[in-house]
C-alpha cells in the first residue's frame, strides 16, 4: 500500500503537466511586433505549433514570415520533470524553460546579448514576449567578498541595456483537414 501511495504521489504531478500541455496543443497564428530602442518598429508574421510526439516530448515549431521570407524552426519541447522543461533546437543548443502557472520562461545569453523569453497560454491564445539586452556593464564593488565580516559591502552587479522588445498575440486556429 505504501508503494502504491508513493507511485500515485509521483503520477499526479506528471499527469497534471501533461494535461496542461494537451490543452495547449495546437496551431497559433499572429503578428510579432518588434520595438527597438532607437524607435524602429517592425512587424512579422509568426506561428507556433505545439504537438505531442511522445509521452514526454512535443514538436515545438516556430514560423516567422510568409512566402519567400518564411523561416520554419523545428524544435523539440521535452518534459524534464516537475515544472522543468527544455527546448532542443536540434543543433546542440538546448534551452532550459520553467513552467510557472501558465507561462514558459527561458533566460539565456548569446554572445553579446541576454535574452528573456516568455510564452503565456490563455484561452486559445499564446502571449509571446522577448526582451533582448546588450552592453553588459559591471557596477558595484570589484573586491566584494560574501562573508559575515563584509556584510555591509556592496556586491558586484551586472546591468544590461535593453534594446529590443518583441511581442505577439497568437490565436489558436483550427487544424486544416
Amino acid at each position: 500500500m505504501k508503494n502504491f501511495a508513493l507511485f500515485f504521489l509521483f503520477l499526479i504531478p506528471s499527469f497534471g503537466f501533461n494535461q496542461i500541455l494537451k490543452e495547449w496543443e495546437g496551431h497559433y497564428v499572429g503578428e510579432l511586433v518588434s520595438h527597438h530602442l532607437d524607435g524602429l518598429e517592425q512587424t512579422y508574421h509568426m506561428e507556433l505549433i505545439l504537438k505531442q510526439t511522445t509521452d514526454s516530448s512535443y514538436a515545438w515549431i516556430l514560423i516567422y514570415g510568409e512566402g519567400e521570407a518564411r523561416q520554419e524552426r523545428n524544435y523539440t519541447l521535452r518534459v524534464i520533470g516537475g515544472n522543468k522543461f527544455e527546448i532542443d533546437e536540434m543543433n546542440e543548443i538546448v534551452l532550459y524553460n520553467n513552467l510557472i502557472k501558465n507561462e514558459f520562461i527561458c533566460v539565456f545569453e548569446v554572445p553579446g546579448a541576454l535574452m528573456h523569453v516568455k510564452y503565456r497560454f490563455e484561452k486559445n491564445r499564446v502571449y509571446f514576449e522577448l526582451t533582448s539586452s546588450e552592453n553588459k556593464t559591471e557596477t558595484g564593488r570589484q573586491d566584494y567578498v560574501d562573508s559575515e565580516m563584509n556584510k555591509d559591502e556592496i556586491p558586484r552587479v551586472y546591468t544590461y541595456q535593453t534594446n529590443t522588445i518583441q511581442k505577439a498575440v497568437l490565436k489558436k486556429v483550427k487544424a486544416k483537414k
